[in-house]
């Protein structure tokens, strides 16, 4: 997944300049790839998100303006898509840009981008419209939360318990259970450690996380919990 997400960098690079486009600052790697909570899964259904930053300034359309959010999508899908090699097409999302493989998985590509405000870098997600969103803030809490809660001589156990979680969710085909997200957050505030007992560790986990259904369905954003649900989306 290394070596694709390398090429398709390579690949994106390549269309914006034949297109005529502005370039990526920077590239964003995020969710399970950067929390390091990958699993296989079956059909080699998984995927890396590898975000593309650009500045505000670069994206403006022919009179000056704001390039919305759908635009900033599409220019990065049309660069993508100068690529022929591809059986199935590049697709635009409702957040990022998805290019799909033929062994099965894929890559996300969410657009963003970036600009001072009052002394402050604002980062914006091309979704619906442009939306502040950081997921740097989520995957340094997530580390912070696996040193400080698995057990001193062994400050992993809790990302295993997500990666146990997350393939116990996919176990049947019939479920329709949360995403990795809702599952990392889930883990980190019912996470019970076990020292040496995996097992222990995760069925404990899952029993809390039950308790915790049965009363409370919601999963607020835990580095800025008043802004958003991750269970429902609401902002």
């Amino acid at each position: 997944m290394r070596e694709r997400r390398n090429s398709n960098r390579q690949r994106l690079d390549s269309g914006l300049a034949n297109n005529g486009s502005p370039q990526k600052i920077r590239t964003l790697i995020q969710g399970s790839y950067k929390m390091k909570t990958m699993i296989q899964r079956p059909g080699n259904d998984y995927d890396i998100d590898d975000g593309a930053i650009f500045t505000r300034d670069s994206l403006k359309g022919p009179n000056g303006g704001d390039k919305s959010a759908l635009d900033a999508r599409q220019m990065v899908l049309e660069a993508l898509s100068r690529d022929s090699k591809f059986k199935e097409p590049p697709k635009c999302l409702k957040n990022c840009v998805r290019v799909f493989y033929s062994e099965g998985y894929h890559i996300d590509v969410p657009v963003y981008r970036e600009y001072e405000e009052s002394g402050n870098t604002i980062l914006e997600l091309a979704s619906s419209d442009w939306k502040e969103s950081d997921p740097t803030l989520i995957a340094n809490w997530f580390a912070d939360q696996v040193k400080d809660k698995s057990p001193s001589n062994d400050n992993t156990q809790m990302r295993r318990i997500v990666c146990l979680l997350k393939k116990w969710a996919k176990s049947r085909s019939s479920w329709n259970l949360p995403n990795g997200l809702i599952f990392s957050v889930y883990a980190a505030d019912h996470y019970s450690s076990r020292d040496g007992r995996d097992d222990e560790a995760f069925l404990e986990t899952l029993e809390a996380i039950r308790s915790r259904l049965d009363w409370n369905k919601s999963v607020p954003n835990p580095v800025d919990p008043y802004k958003e649900d991750f269970a429902t989306g609401r902002e």
